[in-house]
């Protein structure tokens, strides 16, 4: 009687998650034939043969959510019918990255995409030959490239217009160059609200005016390569902000491998210009110590604005919480 009422709903057959261990695309298929036409949450884990890949794609046309474990699962499978796949992560947790082709190549046959996850990306030796043409996409507003193992994962923006972007994380183990990201905001002018960008060098010049363009930003976090000096890297830019740069800016995340001294005055100084408007400012980075009376003014700003500051190791915040002493 259970069995009976459970085969007989639908909506209890729609997020299904599958691993090599018991699934078979046989069973596959009798369980999302059970959700007839209910939106579909579909996650793949393990090496799972070609047939099980078909069986998602022979019902795509009602498929919303996809995870994946790897590209290669993403390969066996046709997206030209996934016109209403609303979410797509792809992990490669185990295996080779995801080719800048194929994460173009999937933007073009889901026109109603909002939010999409390459945690890994690799540009191969290639790259410089790939010239495709540009494309917009309308719908996509959260968009993850590359994780710290990706490699010119940013080349990707040269060649997407995301006009709803809200969203955008990129990451890269080579040198990420600003100027793709640079050309993304250009030509896109999205209404962006946090920007995550991992892989930079001292070569910020390059996102001043760009980042002009989207005034609706509120949190920005920004990862720069061993060795960068941070303060010296920003200081024409988020840290001297001149009038109408970022003026929504609330959360500043900056993380570093520097361990020299670096311009604590441009710090205070930032954050002076920004005022109570600002509700973090951290700065992860194994620097010296501050001096007494830097320490001093940043507390005192953290206790009149209620601000949270924190400046130093991950291990160890110069500016303690709560205490203005």
């Amino acid at each position: 009687m259970a069995n009976d009422i459970a085969v007989a709903t639908p909506s209890l057959w729609t997020s299904i998650c599958c691993d090599d261990s018991i699934t078979t695309a046989a069973h596959l298929d009798i369980w999302l034939r059970r959700a007839r036409t209910q939106p579909l949450c579909i996650s793949l884990h393990g090496d799972l043969s070609r047939d099980v890949a078909i069986a998602v794609r022979r019902h795509g046309y009602h498929l919303q959510i996809l995870k994946l474990q790897s590209s290669y699962q993403l390969e066996q499978m046709d997206p030209t019918s996934f016109l209403s796949l609303t979410k797509l992560t792809v992990v490669n947790a185990t295996v080779k990255n995801t080719h800048l082709p194929e994460c173009l190549y999937i933007f073009y046959f889901t026109p109603a995409l909002v939010e999409c996850d390459f945690t890994s990306v690799s540009g191969d030796t290639l790259v410089s030959l790939w010239k495709p043409t540009p494309f917009a996409h309308l719908s996509l507003r959260c968009l993850q490239l590359g994780d710290a193992k990706s490699k010119n994962a940013a080349l990707l923006l040269k060649y997407l217009t995301l006009p709803a972007l809200e969203i955008l994380h990129v990451s890269d183990s080579d040198q990420l160059m600003p100027n793709h990201l640079a050309s993304l905001l250009t030509r896109s002018l999205p209404p962006l609200q946090l920007l995550h960008v991992q892989g930079l060098t001292g070569r910020f010049d390059d996102l001043d005016e760009p980042l002009r363009l989207v005034p609706t930003l509120t949190d920005l976090t920004l990862k720069f390569r061993e060795g960068i000096d941070p303060v010296s890297a920003l200081k024409q830019s988020v840290l001297t902000p001149h009038l109408g740069f970022l003026p929504n800016l609330r959360n500043v995340h900056i993380h570093a491998n520097f361990s020299l001294n670096v311009n604590y005055d441009v710090v205070v100084s930032a954050l002076a210009a920004r005022g109570a408007a600002l509700r973090s400012f951290e700065v992860f980075s194994p620097f010296r110590k501050p001096d007494h009376h830097i320490i001093a003014t940043l507390k005192e700003f953290a206790g009149d604005h209620g601000t949270h500051i924190y400046v130093g190791s991950r291990k160890h915040n110069y500016i303690p919480p709560n205490s203005r002493e």
